[in-house]
């Protein structure tokens, strides 16, 4: 899992999938203003497939993105 900024910036990331995100910054450790983000998610499911969910903000696609 992975969260942008909207200048396309990384402020999160993790592998660990029972991870709780708690609305920091991973390199500052304070809290990110309210605004928009977009995320990415990638996993493995059976058989070894592969998942990829990006969700890039688009005005009508408003439900996709993460709202802090």
């Amino acid at each position: 899992f992975s969260l942008y900024n909207r200048w396309g910036i990384e402020v999160f990331r993790t592998t660990d999938p029972d991870f709780v995100y708690d609305g920091k910054d991973q390199s500052s450790g304070e809290y990110l203003l309210n605004g928009t983000y977009v995320y990415i998610i990638k996993a493995n499911g059976l058989g070894k497939r592969n998942y990829l969910n990006k969700n890039f903000m688009k005005e009508e696609a408003l439900a996709y993105a993460v709202i802090i």
